[in-house]
């Protein structure tokens, strides 16, 4: 008896597992920032499973892209056939089944996906699992999954980090919500596309303050938001030779991503971070000024400039 009592245990956790990967009515909700010189506001991107269907013998799930732009204006809407097996996820070309992510890897392994390539880029190595973490949502524990590949720009390797939550995917921005991203990406975005709310029928995954509605529509960032300046940030030293230091002084926020940028506007490092400080080499970099752009875990987005000496 005690045996059956544990073998349906696993088998509920197994059920789990499988079920919680777009679940009908399971929804994302993205932040869609607009800029302005001097202030930003903000919409927000939906996606939304809404049910079945069947393509290639495969039962696939239906997801709808909508949403709302800051002056409540439309996000055009677009449709994606996706769809989970065996802790593996996949979305549909046109053509057939691409897969995304793939939760049964160890530290170390391929995740064995085709990956976009820009014109600018040399070559690229595979995507490889750096290390595995485990968070918990609403008594849900959930796998994240750091992943990195490098590519080769003009002959300089750049390593490219990326954050994968079980059941949730890449959080970054709506615009790789079906993953994989680009090889080498050309410009770089400013404006906070990063994810606000996943819910499904099991757990609620927020990353916004827990009394904003996951479609809150912030017409002026200032009324709505409790400002963080570059004030509240760390940056030591500075000028710096081999290391910078980045701290957030509010210890209730956290760093999601940096981005160092030259003087020139080009991304020379974007790394996921997920804590309020992180340690930055740059003994490689030419001398120069820099821009160090942090997104916090509040959506607000800080700007901090340093320079780098010989």
């Amino acid at each position: 008896m005690k045996k059956t009592i544990i073998l349906l245990i696993i088998l509920g956790f197994a059920k789990l597992g499988f079920s919680q990967w777009y679940t009908n009515g399971a929804t994302w909700y993205f932040d869609n920032e607009y800029l302005t010189y001097n202030n930003s506001a903000h919409g927000y991107v939906k996606f939304e499973v809404i049910g079945d269907t069947l393509i290639d013998s495969v039962n696939a799930k239906i997801i709808v892209k909508s949403g709302l732009n800051c002056d409540s204006t439309p996000v055009p809407v677009d449709t994606i056939i996706v769809y989970a097996n065996n802790n593996r996820a996949y979305y549909w070309t046109g053509y057939d089944f691409k897969l995304m992510y793939d939760f049964n890897l160890e530290v170390g392994d391929t995740l064995d996906i085709e990956i976009y390539q820009t014109f600018n880029c040399d070559s690229v190595s595979p995507m490889i699992l750096d290390s595995i973490d485990t968070i918990i949502a609403d008594s849900v524990p959930l796998r994240v999954q750091y992943l990195s590949f490098i590519t080769w720009e003009g002959g300089t390797p750049r390593k490219k980090d990326y954050q994968i939550i079980e059941f949730v995917g890449y959080t970054y921005t709506y615009e790789h919500f079906i993953f994989p991203p680009l090889y080498c990406e050309e410009g770089d975005n400013f404006s906070n596309t990063s994810l606000r709310c996943f819910i499904n029928e099991n757990f609620e995954y927020k990353k916004i303050p827990e009394q904003w509605p996951c479609d809150t529509i912030i017409n002026n960032l200032s009324v709505n938001l409790v400002k963080i300046t570059g004030n509240a940030v760390s940056l030591y030293p500075n000028p710096a030779t081999e290391y910078i230091n980045v701290k957030i002084k509010q210890n209730n926020l956290t760093i999601e991503q940096i981005k160092i940028i030259n003087s020139l506007g080009k991304v020379i490092l974007k790394k996921d971070v997920a804590k309020n400080k992180i340690s930055i080499d740059i003994k490689d970099f030419s001398p120069g000024i820099y821009n160090a752009t942090l997104m916090l875990d509040n959506g607000q987005v800080i700007n901090n400039k340093f320079i780098k000496i010989r």
